[in-house]
């Protein structure tokens, strides 16, 4: 079995609440190909369908015609041979999955680095100004989250000797490699909890140290319900929920199965 983690958000579509109809415009299946010098170097292919009368899935696949290696590794002979593909060929090895929710007025997406990307999408496909936006604000993370999972921060190291993560002896010299560090990460990870006020303290502190450009990156993961996790980062506040499905022997996975699955989760 294979795990696949879905971020998700709130979707904001033009002024009023989004119905099935928003994405009447979107076709069942459209083909979109980018062409350079009038020929095609990346090929694009989008479905989207309706399930129960309220949920939409877009679906994307999509591959490019590079990188393609001279040379491939055939297991079976143990050795290395002349790439079987074609400069002609593009294989579509990548893959987003978008569930839209109607009735929660959710997105659910398979790579939120793709977020600005869907929103310009969405938004020339309604015609509508789209926003994919955090689900809570900060202040109201640490009070719906049941306890904290991991905390990962980066900062200056004489601020981990100050705030007492690290000993002395890791953060007091540290010029002691040759060259000077400019940051140290560290990512603590705890047992299962119910977010003591003790820890609930100290993140609202690495909350301020963040404000006031103290620490430079931070991310605390905590446990929302027994469906979600929830997920502070720079980007902001968004949930994540995961689901198991079985891969093709390609290593794909089959578009509806995966959408199937999530459905029966939200639900």
């Amino acid at each position: 079995m294979s795990k696949k983690i879905f971020s998700v958000a709130l979707l904001k579509i033009g002024d009023n609440p989004f119905k099935l109809n928003t994405f009447s415009s979107i076709k069942n299946s459209e083909v979109d190909n980018l062409e350079i010098n009038n020929k095609i170097q990346h090929n694009k292919i989008i479905k989207k369908e309706i399930i129960s009368s309220r949920f939409i899935t877009i679906y994307f696949e999509e591959g490019g015609t590079t990188p393609r290696p001279e040379v491939v590794y055939n297991r079976k002979t143990q050795n290395d041979e002349n790439n079987p593909r074609s400069v002609d060929q593009i294989e579509r090895d990548l893959q987003t999955f978008v569930l839209i929710d109607t009735f929660t007025q959710k997105i659910f997406i398979s790579d939120f680095r793709k977020k600005k990307t869907l929103e310009d999408w969405l938004s020339k496909k309604t015609k509508k100004t789209v926003l994919i936006k955090n689900i809570i604000d900060k202040e109201s993370f640490l009070n719906e989250i049941q306890g904290i999972n991991t905390i990962y921060l980066s900062a200056v190291p004489n601020l981990f000797s100050s705030m007492g993560i690290l000993g002395d002896e890791l953060t007091s010299d540290y010029h002691n490699y040759g060259v000077g560090i400019k940051h140290i990460g560290v990512k603590i990870s705890f047992e299962e909890n119910n977010l003591p006020d003790i820890l609930r303290n100290r993140v609202l502190d690495f909350f301020r140290q963040v404000e006031n450009n103290s620490i430079n990156k931070l991310a605390v993961s905590g446990r929302y319900d027994e469906k979600f996790e929830r997920i502070f980062n720079a980007e902001g506040i968004i949930d994540k929920i995961e689901i198991e499905i079985r891969p093709l022997i390609s290593g794909l996975l089959k578009d509806r199965e995966v959408f199937d699955i999530l459905i029966e989760k939200i639900k």
